[in-house]
Parts: structure tokens; sequence; C-alpha cells
């Protein structure tokens, strides 16, 4: 009775292990499914790994039980048995999965794991897809069909039976591009999520129905498929670029340019309502929403304006250039004219830019031409005080200003060089007149800071001039003025960045002789030594007597690293004394480690000790065979 009290005592103690250890499996498995990384997903299964270990040994314990005939009751020990099992299998799983490469063949063979909602969706877009397809390939057949009868009709008039088929494919036509319309709109709310699969597969035995019987003598078409779609509020949401008056025409001709419908030339007699496109097309161009087809549309006549305004003025400066007949008032006066048209145009952009709602770009573009409009107005009414002070001067320069280019070269042909009284160079007048705002335009486009000095006469009632001054100045006017007048376009930070590296580049240019190798320069005294140190080598230590006495891997250290001196031929003097042999294929140094089994007059062949240069060390080599033709065997004098 005591062995049998004993024996249940430790079986109930294994069964509370076991229940403990699953409880602990259990935690470390949800731990390890949601891990946020690899690091913490190693970390869980090396866990995993131990719990199911010491499941495995309790396991084992309940087998053995199991299979002796002391315990009569076993049903306990083989669910316990079983629920060890079970969590193993469930370990052989996560391990097959952490073993398995990413981009391993097995890995690679895996199905990936697709969510069920996206797969649903997937199926039902392409079911739609192909829906369409085949409406589409039975209208094409209808109006193959419908061009054939019409042209029997024409040649046998009163054929009442062809009439009513043409009528009756016409219907179905008309019914088939009602339903594709309809189908790729619930297409393009399945892609924008704003329609749910369920309310899709409700209509779908109906539309399969649809097709496959639409052409039966007693087929009774089901008018409400689509009703419970709300498919009627589809042109104000989805369709945000067609009016709310279109008509269901308008919709076949926007449904007709997709890439599924492909009858653009249909043989089918146009209705009297296609007539009227010319119409909806202005009043689609004239309403609200089609603000953004307006503004592209003014950019268009805007830039051709613009393009055909500085053509002409250009166009005038060659002339004038040409005649000889061009200076410096007129340069500037046409300079402002270009500003002017400039600043108009980017007025024009900034006004239609299109905001994110209808409502407010209007308001935006109604406070922005209001805006423009007392501005324009402004101008025009301080015109005369601007053309008041505006007196042209004669067609000779002026005695202030004077062109030093010979045969009176203009603008666009070459540099010029003026020379300006530094006395007839006055105060600057208000910012009223034409020359204050022509200096400020040219100031501000920066045409390479050579005329931020340069000032244009002041109007002056025609007279004697003062005699010149010895005190001049002189500017130059680069000839790229004539292609870039408005002046050279500010550089960003990255292409200065790049023009400094240039000019640096520039100053430090490559050499041949920087493709020579550069010799190791060695020191002799490679620092200054205190007056107690010898300054000079010992004597005799260039003798072979002196290398003998140093330790082999001293000579090696010489040999290999003392390149081209004295010291590497002693050196190797030396370890030709101590039965060292060069090898001169592998650039080592072999000793005989034993006497050599075989001796040829070409090779021998037997153990070797070989000083290994690379990892500064000894190595034994058994069976190596040392050919003569590698040996060096010259006599070191």
């Amino acid at each position: 009775m005591a062995d049998k009290r004993k024996l249940q005592g430790e079986i109930d103690r294994c069964l509370k292990k076991v229940a403990e250890g699953v409880e602990q499996f259990e935690d470390i498995w949800k731990k390890l499914h949601n891990a946020a990384n690899a690091n913490q997903k190693e970390k869980y299964e090396a866990d995993l790994k131990k719990e199911i270990k010491k499941l495995q040994r309790l396991r084992d314990q309940i087998k053995t039980w199991v299979a002796s005939n002391e315990i009569k009751d076993k049903r306990q020990l083989v669910e316990n048995r079983k629920l060890i099992e079970t969590q193993m299998e469930r370990f052989k799983v996560v391990e097959r999965e952490t073993k398995t490469k990413a981009y391993s063949k097995e890995g690679l063979g895996l199905a990936q794991k697709v969510d069920p909602a996206q797969k649903e969706k997937e199926e039902t877009e392409q079911w739609l897809t192909n829906t369409i397809d085949t409406l589409n390939m039975q209208v094409d057949q209808f109006e193959s069909e419908v061009e054939s009868l019409s042209v029997q009709t024409r040649k046998k008039k009163g054929d009442k039976e062809k009439q009513d088929r043409i009528e009756e494919l016409k219907r179905l036509i008309e019914r088939h591009r009602h339903h594709i319309l309809m189908l790729e709109t619930i297409l393009r709310m399945l892609d924008n999520d704003s329609i749910q699969v369920d309310a899709i597969h409700k209509i779908k035995d109906d539309v399969e129905y649809y097709i496959d019987s639409s052409q039966d003598p007693d087929f009774e078409e089901n008018e409400f498929i689509y009703d419970d779609l709300d498919l009627e509020e589809i042109p104000t949401t989805l369709m945000a670029t067609s009016p709310q008056g279109h008509t269901e025409d308008d919709m076949f001709l926007q449904s007709s340019s997709t890439p599924t419908s492909t009858t653009s030339s249909s043989p089918i007699p146009p209705s009297p309502a296609t007539g009227t496109t010319v119409n909806r097309f202005l009043s689609f161009f004239l309403s609200s929403q089609s603000s953004l087809l307006r503004i592209s549309v003014i950019f268009f006549i805007d830039f051709v304006f613009i393009t055909i305004i500085i053509t002409i003025v250009y166009l005038f400066v060659f002339i004038l250039s040409l005649l000889k007949c061009f200076n410096y008032y007129y340069y500037y006066l046409f300079k402002l004219i270009l500003i002017f048209l400039h600043t108009g145009y980017s007025a024009v952009v900034a006004d239609n830019t299109p905001d994110s709602s209808l409502s407010s770009a209007s308001l935006s573009q109604n406070s922005h031409s209001s805006s423009s409009s007392s501005s324009t107005n402004q101008i025009l009414d301080n015109g005369p005080s601007l053309l008041s002070s505006i007196t042209l001067p004669p067609s000779s320069p002026s005695p202030a200003f004077t062109d030093s280019t010979p045969g009176g070269g203009s603008l666009l042909n070459g540099p010029h060089s003026y020379t300006l009284n530094t006395e007839a160079i006055k105060a600057p007048e208000p910012p009223s007149s034409l020359k204050a705002m022509a200096e400020r335009a040219a100031l501000g486009l920066t045409l390479d800071g050579e005329i931020s000095s340069l000032h244009l006469p002041d109007r002056a009632p025609p007279g004697p001039t003062s005699a010149p001054q010895p005190a001049v100045s002189e500017v130059n006017l680069p000839p790229s003025l004539g292609a870039c007048p408005l002046g050279p376009t500010p550089l960003t930070k990255e292409q200065l960045y790049q023009q400094a590296m240039q000019e640096s580049t520039w100053t430090h240019m490559p050499h041949p002789s920087d493709s020579e190798r550069i010799r190791q320069y060695l020191m002799r005294n490679p620092c200054p030594t205190p007056p107690f140190h010898h300054q000079v080598p010992p004597h005799h230590s260039d003798s072979i007597e002196f290398y003998q006495r140093l330790s082999t891997e001293t000579l090696f250290f010489i040999f290999y690293y003392l390149e081209g001196t004295k010291a590497q031929y002693l050196s190797a003097k030396a370890l030709k004394k101590q039965s060292w042999r060069f090898h001169t294929k592998y650039m080592m140094w072999f000793q005989r480690h034993e006497e050599p089994k075989t001796i040829t007059d070409e090779f021998e062949q037997g153990t070797y000790i070989y000083f290994d240069y690379e990892k500064w060390g000894q190595r034994k080599k058994e069976g190596f065979t040392f050919e003569y033709r590698y040996l060096e065997d010259r006599d070191l004098q």
C-alpha cells in the first residue's frame, strides 16, 4: 500500500508539472506570435524549446507508467501524454517556419498569405471586369448583325421582319450599354472602397441571368437590379468632372472612352439627342464644376499672347540695333516693358491657381480680379504724372553718357564701354519717375553686378554743358545681355556648391607624376635622440658574424622588411648558413625537418618547416615536394 501511495504521489506531481508546462508553453507561444522583430522571435523560440524539452522528459516518464502493469486507471496519463504530443507538433511547425529561409526554394514556394477580405475583393473585381468584357463582345456582335441587316434592307425594302430585328437589336445594345455603364461605375466604387462586396454579390445572379437569357423571346428583364446600390448619386460623388445636367447620352459618351468599351465607331444611325453634343460641351465648359478646364484654356491663351508680345518687342529692339539708333534710354524702356509683361503674366498665373474646393477657388478669383483691376486703375491714374516726367533724348548720345565702342556697335554685337561724367550724376529722384523704376529693375535683375553703380542722367533743359572732368568710371556690359536681357537666373545652393568644388579642384590638377608609385622613404634617424644614446651604429654591425648571433625571427624580419638593403643580404646569408633555403615561387624560407623520403635530380620530397611571413610563424608541411628549379642556389659572397 505504501508503494502505491508513493507512486500515486509521483504521478500527481508529474501531472501538475505537465499542466504548468503547458500553460507556460501557451504564454510563450502567444508572445512569439506577437513579437515585433526577429530578435524577440529568436528569444521566444529558445524559451519555447526549453519548455518543450521539459515536457518531453515528463512525457517519457508518463510513457513508462503507461507501459507498467502497476497502474490500472491509465486514462489520465494517456490524455496528458497526448496533450504533450500536441504541443510538440505545434513546436515543430514553429521550428520549420523559423528554419525556412526567405529566399530558399521552400520559402519561395510557400503560398503567400492573403487577407480573405482582400481576396474576395479581387475576385469581385475580376468578375466585374469579365462581365463588362462579355457585354462588350455581345454589343459588337449585335452591331455587326445590325450592319448586315441594314445593308440587306437597303437592297430589298419592305422586309418588316428584318426591320423588327434591327429595332430589337438596337434595344438590346442600349440595354447592354446601360449595364456596362452601371458595372463600370460599381467597379470604380469598389476601387474607392465606397461600396461593400456583399452588395455586389446580391446583384451577381441577376446580372448573370441577364447576360445568359437576354436574347430569349420570353425574357423579362428586372429593371430594379441596381436600385439597392444607390447609383443615382454617383454623378455627384465619383464623376466630379461631369455636370449635374448630364443625360444618359453623356454618360454613354464617357463610358465609350474607357479601355473596356471599344465600340467608338458604331454603325447605328445617331439619335436626335446626339445633335446637341456641342451645346452640352459649351454648358460643361461654362459650368461651375469645370473650373480646372477653363483655367487651363486661360493659361494657354495667356501664354500665346505673352509670347507674341515678347517676340514683337525683341524684333523691334533688333531692328533698332541694326539701324544704329539704339541707345541706353531705349534699352531701359524696353527692359521696363518686359518687366511689366512678366509681372502681369505672373499675376495671371497666381490669380488662376485652382484651390482644393470650387467655392474657395471662385472667391479667390473674384478677390484677385478686383485687386488687379484696382491696381490697374491706379497705374492709369498715375499715368500722366509718369509720362510727363519723360523726355526722349536725341538720337545722338548725351555728353554725360558716351559710347566708347568704335563704329557705334549695338548691344547685341559685343561688349560696350560707356563713360559717365561724375558731375552729371545727381541724387536719385523719387520712385515716381520711369528712370528710377528702370534703375531698380536693372539692380534687381543682378546683371553680373556691373550695373550697380550705373545711373541715368537727369532730365535737363538743352543748354551748354560743363567741361568734362578727368575722374571717370567705365562699365562693361557683357554680350550675354543680348541673349538674356532679363538677367541671369540665380543659382541654387547645390549649384553654387558644385561651382565652388570645380574651382577648388581646378587649383589641384593631377600631374603625370601622380601615376608613379611612390617609393617608401626609410629614415636613417627617425627621430632626434639624446646625446647619451649611440648616434652611430656599433662597430662590426654590418658583418656576417653579427647577423649569425641574431635570432631566426629577427633575421626573417630584416629580410622581409628591409628590402633592397645590405641588411637583407646579410640576413639571407645568415639564414643559408643555418640550413634555410629560399623558395622563389612561394617567396618563403624552407628547412628540412627530417631526411627527405625521395630525392631525384629534379626534386626532393619530405617533411619541411617553413616560415609563413603573412601569419608570422613557423609551420610544418608533410609530403612537400621541393622542386630544384625554384631553389635560390646562388652563392652569396
